[in-house]
């Protein structure tokens, strides 16, 4: 039978422009008063039983859930990641908003009111994201913003003020939030950040000439539509056939040596190391390199 989620994406989305709009206090109200419509079971795990927790966390100051995701995976154990909302926190979407691989999280309960947590912190108590921040144990990969972007140039100066006390953490991320990261003084840029300029933003192409001319970028991520039947999901990432269509979509727009995204993190050679392409290399090699994955047209 397929997954029908007790809370539907209007609904999500009304929770998450308060979170960004209003107060927490309004913002805990409304969560409330969306569960107390829910007839369903209250258990740990629902989304009644997880709205609530999520209205009792936030009201006593108790973390919901862990800001920094550290599990990682069994292919890369020391892997980090960070998100927030998307597309309430990304000032530079453009059409990414209709391909928005994000939202599908919001299917469920806890990984959608974790983001409304982080989102929340970051606008109203900075003070808890920065002790996290501190936390996190040495030498691991950050990727700043599975989900979520730069909200501010103020956000992204109070991360880059992070990452600069914590150079054992090498840091990448992927962000349409130009204008913002354009506007951070150079000398506050951190050396362990590396900027995949994505594709699908509001911005013209001279600000994109000058995105890349940073010194955050190391280079481009974009989507092209491809044709074909492939695996749905992840699965596709495994067929050859899948990879070959992308690079053949990259030729036909003049980009001839376009690395196919393998789909997951882990999947770059030697990803634990860093030596992942979005992170640029250890020694720089992928630094300047199109990633690219592909969308049906």
């Amino acid at each position: 039978m397929k997954y029908v989620p007790t809370v539907n994406r209007k609904t999500a989305l009304k929770i998450a422009y308060s979170c960004v709009n209003n107060t927490v206090k309004q913002t805990i109200e409304l969560v409330r008063e969306i569960a107390r419509k829910i007839r369903k079971s209250s258990k740990r795990g629902t989304w009644k039983g997880e709205l609530l927790r999520f209205a009792d966390c936030m009201e006593s100051g108790e973390i919901y859930s862990p800001i920094f995701n550290l599990k990682g995976n069994q292919k890369l154990p020391d892997f980090a990641a960070f998100s927030t909302l998307p597309l309430v926190t990304c000032p530079g979407m453009g059409d990414c908003a209709t391909v928005c691989y994000s939202l599908r999280a919001w299917r469920y309960p806890v990984p959608f009111l974790r983001q409304c947590q982080n989102t929340i912190y970051l606008i109203h108590d900075q003070a808890k994201i920065e002790k996290a921040f501190g936390d996190i144990p040495q030498n691991l990969v950050l990727r700043l913003y599975v989900d979520g972007d730069f909200d501010s140039v103020q956000t992204a100066r109070f991360w880059f003020r992070l990452l600069k006390t914590r150079l054992d953490i090498t840091c990448y991320g992927y962000s349409k939030s130009w204008d913002e990261l354009l506007a951070v003084p150079h000398d506050e840029i951190p050396s362990n950040y590396r900027l995949n300029v994505s594709s699908g933003s509001c911005h013209d192409e001279n600000k994109k000439k000058l995105i890349l001319e940073s010194p955050l970028s190391r280079g481009e991520f974009i989507y092209l539509p491809i044709e074909g039947n492939f695996a749905r999901g992840s699965a596709r990432y495994d067929d050859p056939k899948y990879h070959a269509a992308v690079r053949e979509s990259a030729k036909s727009l003049g980009i001839l040596n376009a690395f196919s995204c393998p789909g997951h993190c882990d999947a770059c050679p030697n990803a634990v190391k860093n030596d992942h392409v979005c992170g640029g290399g250890v020694n720089g090699q992928f630094e300047g390199m199109v990633v690219a994955i592909g969308i049906h047209k």
